[in-house]
């Protein structure tokens, strides 16, 4: 009975089908400070069940639904498999269950949630 909304003024919102009520996200995805932190593109449901959400300020972030909690993968100069893209433009699961996240700028990546490493496809050269 609950729809996930992304939004770009409200962020993460919970629709309630039953009641025909909205519910802001309380955690970072429903920040609403400004609207870059709101904008929240992309949203797919995995092949297990997880949620990502593909935002403007934090990028690649996971939903939990059973908690209303999130992780927002972040890029780790230490760790050469982190997620550095930013910006989510595009998310797809493909028969695989790679995840491709598509980015404003940074390029491509794929990833399996339960595999390491993460591959990254860096943009295309513009002359």
């Amino acid at each position: 009975e609950r729809l996930l909304l992304g939004q770009h003024s409200a962020g993460l919102v919970v629709y309630n089908t039953r009641t025909g009520t909205y519910t802001l996200h309380k955690g970072l995805l429903g920040r609403n400070d400004s609207v870059t932190f709101n904008a929240t593109y992309r949203l797919i449901k995995d092949y297990r069940g997880r949620v990502w959400a593909g935002t403007a300020y934090y990028g690649l972030a996971q939903y939990l639904p059973a908690t209303g909690g999130e992780i927002i993968y972040r890029y780790d100069p230490y760790n050469p498999a982190s997620y550095g893209g930013h910006r989510v433009s595009a998310l797809f699961e493909d028969r695989d269950h790679n995840i491709w996240v598509g980015t404003g700028g940074y390029g491509v990546y794929r990833f399996h949630p339960d595999r390491i490493p993460l591959r990254h496809f860096p943009p295309f050269p513009i002359p």
